[in-house]
């Protein structure tokens, strides 16, 4: 029962309150950034079945040597503790009502991310941009950071503000 619960509550966190069709069970996110090219040179992946956190590709930016590849990932073992702070930051901090794509046209290359929600029916949801972000990320990058210990979403929202 405790399990339905933190699934329902990660629904309504990362669903759009509108969107009654996407309100079903997650099973896993899947988190990436990369180059204009689109080659990602950041994967994660969030199993909350398993309850696992998986790096599955980290250090390959635009000619450099990837440290975590698909053939040797760092996998992280996440407590149902650590599960259910993490859903009680992102609903506290108001992770819901994403839209499925941000964009700043103004600016070439930068950053640009995706997070795939897998849903247990085996439907997907993508929500990406390119150098703009939500107006929770920050919060959202906060509760991601405190669940599995990295810096997933890599930026905050204000970075090209320092460049």
């Amino acid at each position: 029962m405790k399990k339905l619960i933190i699934f329902l509550s990660f629904i309504f966190i990362f669903s759009s309150c509108s969107d009654k069709n996407t309100q079903k069970n997650i099973s896993r996110l899947y988190i990436y950034h990369c180059s204009e090219s689109s080659v990602p040179f950041e994967e994660y992946e969030i199993d909350f079945f398993q309850r696992e956190f998986t790096i599955l590709v980290r250090g390959g930016f635009i000619g450099m040597t990837n440290e975590v590849t698909k053939d040797n990932p760092v996998i992280k073992s996440l407590s149902e503790e650590d599960i259910n702070e993490f859903l009680s930051h992102a609903e506290e901090k108001g992770g819901t009502n994403w839209k499925k794509e941000y964009n700043n046209i103004a600016v070439e290359d930068g950053h640009q991310w995706g997070i795939v929600i897998a849903f247990t029916d085996g439907s997907k949801k993508e929500i990406k941009g390119s150098n703009a972000y939500p107006e929770t990320w920050d919060a959202m990058n906060d509760a991601f950071e405190a669940l599995t210990g990295e810096n997933i979403l890599h930026v905050r929202s204000d970075w090209l503000d320092n460049h």
